[in-house]
Formats: structure tokens, C-alpha cells, sequence
């Protein structure tokens, strides 16, 4: 399962952040946030420094942390494409850089401290982006492009860990994990999967919830507006940052004695981009996947599950020592079966064994048993949406631990989420478009719908159309819980200033 809500509290030193590394040019000023150096509640969200992200990386790669010290020693120039790879590893752990998405501007920001003094950073590390990506190639050359034009354009790199907003599919599962935690009623989370949010008590404290779960709310200090700013990192709003949404909130909860009223009233202070695009849509979403897991059958388009196969302990690692008792054209069979695709794919299975069978003599009873019991493993959790992902993992170890789970805590066994942000991402999205779906009451509309799910980018017009057209009759509940996966926001941040002479 996602995130479970937490009640852990931690103490952070403080948003004020010292210098971890100097950039050649005058470093600018990221705006402040409100409320510095204060305690926060720690849910589902997570904080991580850029060095901590760099030395898990380092960690996960393998890649010797006196080559990353050489590297910082030279500010980053110059990287070989391992290390290029290594900083677009620290932006998706960092939650900066998506392969699909490419930069999250707001949050690579909170990164970086500008100077004062300089009031043109934002668009020379535009324009430094623009001259920069338009000749890279690769995802990681990319990532390690945009990086370098914050840190020699932008501004100091921090020392400070900084907030990871959570994607979509993330802040799904913290609704979801609120309306459990509350007992939202049946009758109010189907009012909620219609796209109608009632004005009472429960509602209020299921925004309150939401908010405390992401971390832009806190019941002490209130509302981070410089989180919230990040939050909204597909739908940037400079609003956030402002007296006026900060003055206004704050008014709003002072004339509330209720606390869960007040910050259900003080949402009406946030710019358009949180009404309805954001919170509204994710717990209209999360109320119908709440409503898919209250249900006592499985919808009926689903196929019968296999017979339960136990799970079986197999280190990702050394799933393939099979392949190492044999040799000649049977060890080159073996090593060409890939799990990722097995899994993903149950029509690929037959050819690929019939190639295994035609190499490999069957009294090499040994290796048979090796190979069954791995594909076992695989078969078990065949129907787990999540295995679409699998050849997303960073590493073998990731994705062959992927092929065998049937949930994403098998998953944990060999991807760790900080690490994989990506997959889970993905595993999330198809975990939520299986419950999205469920309802589907024709097999057009249930191919309609599971295509919007495939991949992270905006679904195109054609793919719109056909849903629209075959989803539209007997399906509307599906068309309004995938709404907000057609909904597209135009980015426009950086402003241009006026050339200093």
C-alpha cells in the first residue's frame, strides 16, 4: 500500500539555509518562506538535502564517493555521463527532475539561494535552459544541463534538507488514507466521487487531513505557503508567495473557532490553481477508489485470479543463478528470458519457454527446478497493474524484484522509494487507473480508459475522443474519475526583466 499517514513529530533547524557549494556568479534570492525555522508534523511527505540524495545515488550505483567529491571540488563541470546519470538520479530523488514531466521548476528553486541583489536570475537560468537542452539527447544530460544552469545561473547551492512535494498519485493515497482514517461515510464519499463537496463538518476535516498529510498545513504554525507554492509544481502559482494569500488565510482561521471550518474557509484565499484542479480532483479520485475497496465482489470484466501460489523468497539479485549451472546454447536461452517482460506480458511467456525448452535437455533437473520456481514467483502476482512498470525499476535488482511482487510491498523488497520515485510513481497510476476502471461496463470503454493510465503525459485527442465516445452512455462515474488526467494547465513563471546597462 501507498503512504500511511503518520503521527510522528520532528524538528527541523529551520528554513534558513547555509551554502553547501558557491557557484561561480552571485547567488539570488529564492523568495522566503512564511514561518521559518519552525517545527513541523511529519506525514507523508518527505524532506531530503541535495547531498543526502547525491550519496544515496552514489550508494545505489555503486559509484565510489571520492569520484562525487571530486566532481562538487569542480563544481560540477565537466561530469562523465555515469555522473551526469548520478545528478539526474539526485533530481528524481529529490523530486526536480521526472524523465516524462523533464524539470519541476518550483522545486528545483527551493534548492538554490539567489542574491539579493540580483534581480535577473530567473531569466538567464531560463535562457541558460533553453541554449542548453535544445542539443542534449538523453534524459541525463538533460537533468545535469538544467542543474547546472540553477547552480552557475540561479543561485548557492543549500545545505538544508528541502520538502518533496508529492505527485498526484501520492496525494491520492493520503486522501484515501484520510477518508479511512476519519470514517468518511459511504453516503458522503459518493456524494465527493460525483465531483460535489458538501459544506460540512466532515469535509472540512478531510481538507485538514489532506493538507496535514502533504505537509502544507500544520496545526501549530498553519499554513506553509512556500510549500504550497512547490506543491503546485504542474500548475505554478507565484501567488502563493505573496502577503495577500498569506494575510487572508491567516484572517480566515483567526475567525473560525473551528479549526477544520477554518482551513476549509481559508482554501477560498488560494489562487484558482488549488479550485478545483488540485485538491478537489484527488479526493473526488479518492473517494471512488475508497468506494472500489469497500466492495465485497470484484467487478465482474475481471478475470478469475490463478490458483494462490505461496510466496516465495527470492533475492532479485540471484534470481537468474539458474542460468549459471548451465552452459552453452541452454545458458544463452536462459540469460535472454527477461522477467520484466514475462511479467508485464503473459503472451510472451509461451515462445520464450518454448525457446528454453528446445536448449536445455530436461534432465538437467537442477536448473528446471530453479526455473520454476522463479517463474512461479512471476505468475503469482501476474494481475498486479503494477507490473506495467517494471522496466521503469533503476536497476536489474528493482526491476526483477518487480516482476515477482503482486503488491508494492513485495515491491519494497529490492526498490526502495526513495530510490525509485519514477516506478512508484507509475505503479501508483496503475493502481489507481485498475480501480478508475473497475466499473467499466463494456470492454471498449474499459480499453478507452486503462490507455489513459499508460503513461504519465496528457492524454491525446484521439485517446480523449475514443473515451468520450464509448465511456459516455453508461460510464459517466469513469469520465469524471480520470477528469483531472485531461486537464492541462499552461506553465508560465519566469517574467522577463528589463537589461541593466
Amino acid at each position: 500500500m501507498g503512504y500511511l499517514v503518520g503521527l510522528l513529530v520532528i524538528a527541523l533547524a529551520g528554513l534558513t539555509s547555509a551554502v553547501l557549494y558557491a557557484p561561480r556568479q552571485s547567488p539570488v534570492v529564492y523568495p522566503p518562506p512564511q514561518g521559518s525555522a519552525i517545527q513541523e508534523s511529519y506525514f507523508a511527505f518527505q524532506l531530503k538535502s541535495f547531498r543526502r540524495s547525491l550519496k544515496e545515488c552514489a550508494e545505489y550505483w555503486e559509484i565510489p564517493w571520492y569520484r562525487v567529491q571530486k566532481l562538487i571540488d569542480n563544481n560540477f563541470e565537466h561530469a562523465s555521463k555515469d555522473l551526469q546519470c548520478l545528478i539526474r538520479c539526485a533530481g528524481v530523488n529529490s523530486g526536480w527532475w521526472d524523465d516524462l514531466d523533464g524539470l519541476r521548476y518550483t522545486v528545483i528553486e527551493s534548492y538554490f539561494q539567489p542574491d539579493e541583489d540580483d534581480t535577473c536570475y530567473a531569466d538567464r537560468t531560463k535562457e541558460c535552459i533553453d541554449q542548453r537542452l535544445s542539443s542534449c539527447k538523453t534524459d541525463c544530460a538533460k537533468a545535469y544541463e538544467s542543474f547546472m544552469c540553477y547552480l552557475q545561473q540561479y543561485g548557492s547551492l543549500k545545505s538544508s534538507e528541502e520538502y518533496i512535494p508529492l505527485t498526484r498519485l501520492e496525494a491520492i493515497q493520503v486522501a484515501v488514507d484520510c477518508i479511512n482514517i476519519l470514517q468518511v461515510s459511504d453516503d458522503l464519499l459518493n456524494q465527493i466521487s460525483q465531483g460535489e463537496i458538501p459544506d460540512v463538518p466532515e469535509v472540512h476535516c478531510l481538507y485538514r487531513c489532506q493538507y496535514l498529510g502533504e505537509g502544507v498545513y500544520d496545526t501549530q504554525y498553519r499554513f506553509n505557503f512556500s510549500r504550497l507554492y512547490i506543491r503546485h509544481y504542474d500548475t505554478p502559482s507565484p501567488e502563493f508567495l505573496g502577503e495577500e494569500i498569506y494575510s487572508c488565510a491567516q484572517s480566515t482561521l483567526e475567525a473560525n473557532s473551528d479549526e477544520c471550518t477554518g482551513v476549509f474557509r481559508a482554501r477560498e484565499c488560494f489562487p484558482v490553481s488549488d479550485r478545483p484542479s488540485r485538491t478537489v480532483t484527488i479526493l473526488t479520485t479518492a473517494a471512488g477508489v475508497a468506494l472500489d475497496q469497500k466492495r465485497c465482489e470484484p467487478p465482474i470484466y475481471r478475470e478469475p485470479y490463478l490458483p494462490e501460489i505461496p510466496f516465495i523468497q527470492i533475492d532479485p539479485a540471484d534470481i537468474f543463478t539458474c542460468c549459471s549451472d548451465v552452459d552453452g546454447s541452454c545458458k544463452v536461452a536462459c540469460e535472454s528470458l527477461s522477467l520484466v517482460k514475462l511479467g508485464a506480458d503473459s503472451n510472451a511467456k509461451g515462445w520464450k519457454l518454448h525457446d528454453l525448452r528446445s536448449n536445455c535437455a530436461p534432465t538437467l533437473t537442477p536448473f528446471w527446478d530453479c526455473i520454476n520456481t522463479t517463474l512461479g514467483s512471476v505468475q503469482r502476482g501476474i494481475n498486479w497493474p503494477g507490473r506495467l512498470c517494471c522496466s521503469l525499476g533503476m536497476s536489474p535488482r528493482c526491476q526483477n524484484a518487480c516482476a515477482i511482487a503482486a503488491n508494492q510491498t513485495e515491491l519494497a523488497v529490492g526498490c526502495r522509494h526513495s530510490d525509485e520515485q519514477r516506478l512508484y510513481g507509475c505503479v501508483q497510476r496503475q493502481e489507481v487507473g485498475d480501480s478508475c476502471c473497475a466499473t467499466a461496463r463494456t470492454s471498449e470503454c474499459l480499453q478507452a480508459c486503462k490507455d489513459i493510465f499508460r503513461t504519465n503525459q496528457t492524454p491525446n485527442r484521439q485517446q480523449r475522443d475514443l473515451l468520450q465516445s464509448t465511456c459516455s452512455n453508461n460510464n459517466s462515474n469513469i469520465l469524471l474519475c480520470i477528469k483531472e488526467y485531461i486537464e492541462v494547465t499552461e506553465n508560465t513563471n519566469l517574467k522577463h526583466c528589463k537589461q541593466t546597462p
